[in-house]
């Protein structure tokens, strides 16, 4: 979790999250074998029902029977980014109940016990303003 300490900071932050150059990271794991990265750029309709341009990279880590490990990197910021974008390209979340397979998310909360969704913020970076450097 990030905190901006002032509404100043705070705003600092937001900016700095929506930078282009700004890299957030998931580890996820996906329904499905996937051997090759991809990327899924398919736009994201806003709340207001507006398409916004949205784009999600997906590498594959580890991949085991039926579900594979990633790193998911996502380029910009939208609702259920990550969710939204892998559920379009069939290779849901597991334990995801609202995009997801409850079948397989059943079988994962029986057979290892994940009892919640698979997405773990791993990593962000983003530019310190004042001083040009890399925080991460």
């Amino acid at each position: 979790m990030l905190f901006g300490k002032s509404p100043e900071a705070a705003r600092w932050l937001q900016a700095a999250l929506s930078d282009p150059e700004a890299r957030k990271d998931y580890s996820v794991l996906l329904r499905g074998e996937v051997s090759a990265p991809f990327v899924c750029d398919r736009p994201l309709r806003s709340a207001r029902g507006e398409p916004t341009p949205s784009r999600t990279e997906v590498d594959p880590l580890e991949v085991f029977d039926h579900s594979t490990l990633a790193n998911v990197r996502i380029l910009t910021g939208r609702r259920h980014q990550i969710r939204r974008h892998l559920n379009h390209a069939g290779h849901h979340v597991v334990g995801d109940t609202t995009h997801g397979k409850g079948h397989v998310n059943r079988a994962f909360r029986d057979g290892f016990g994940l009892e919640r969704l698979f997405l773990h913020a791993r990593s962000v970076a983003i530019a310190h303003a004042p001083t040009e450097r890399l925080l991460t």
